[in-house]
């Protein structure tokens, strides 16, 4: 595995069905709205204009509790979602990368 460059900065942390070797697939949080209302009464953690958590650990304990509740056929991977930081006018990425906090 080669380092990412520098140009890259984190968006945040998704739990995704996957882990079967071919690619992955959807994600609770956007896909079956778990960010939205339902997010609320099963404690899923605030989600960012992304629709992903802040941390690793709040990644893992959706995966878990995704695995549980099977929005989604499962099985679910943590995945972290990172963007270069030109890829778009994003004023949000742009303000991350000028700080240096990725």
């Amino acid at each position: 595995v080669e380092p990412m460059p520098g140009t890259f900065v984190r968006l945040g942390w998704d739990a995704v069905e996957g882990g079967n070797h071919v690619g992955f697939g959807c994600s609770p949080l956007t896909c079956n709205n778990k960010a939205g209302n339902a997010g609320i009464e099963v404690g899923i953690p605030r989600v960012n204009r992304y629709g992903l958590v802040s941390t690793e650990q709040d990644g893992i304990e959706l995966a878990s509790h995704f695995s549980i509740t099977k929005p989604e056929p499962g099985p679910y991977c943590v995945v972290e979602v990172w963007r270069e930081a030109g890829c778009s006018a994003d004023p949000f990425v742009a303000d991350v990368t000028k700080r240096g906090n990725v």
